[in-house]
């Protein structure tokens, strides 16, 4: 009698259905973990915006203003026109005129999973320093990245906020 090599049709719907049982049992678990990639990836994204910034700031030695807006869903980059006087001669109680934006913006979408705590903006100068500031982000599911930027040398760090609630 000789002997086939390889597989009967039974034994490979026996594996199917194994690996089908497999996934049926494992997806759930694979699918909660990406809303926390997604959390994290953003988060590093504006981590990564705010660094551009301070750096286009020192670079073209003009302020950039990072905002973030959350009903809109959207955070982005702006230069600020730089002004030698602070306050308008016309102005005699010598309030600081807003910052006049030069129109050069670049915007960026947040996932919709994904909410802003509340709608700020930071500005980086010529010299590296910062507005300051902390953006917090969360998921529907509470969990938080919290993003801090330095007042004084315009760095920007990454931490998980405890303290979100979705």
């Amino acid at each position: 009698m000789r002997y086939q090599k390889g597989f009967t049709l039974v034994e490979l719907l026996v594996v199917l259905l194994l690996l089908g049982l497999m996934l049926a049992l494992a997806g759930p678990r694979i699918t909660s973990g990406l809303g926390s990639a997604s959390l994290k990836s953003t988060a590093r994204k504006i981590a990564t915006t705010l660094r551009y910034a301070r750096g286009q700031a020192v670079a073209k030695k003009t302020p950039h203003e990072v905002f973030f807006d959350n009903e809109a869903g959207v955070y982005g980059i702006e230069e600020v026109a730089s002004r030698q006087d602070l306050t308008s001669p016309s102005d005699s109680a010598g309030s600081p005129n807003p910052a006049e934006k030069t129109g050069n913006l670049q915007t960026f979408k947040l996932p919709e999973e994904i909410k802003l705590k509340e709608n700020n903006s930071i500005t980086f100068y010529p010299n590296g320093s910062s507005s300051g500031g902390d953006v917090i982000l969360s998921n529907q599911k509470g969990k938080g990245y919290l993003i801090e930027v330095d007042i004084i040398t315009g760095l920007v760090r990454i931490s998980r906020d405890e303290g979100t609630e979705g």
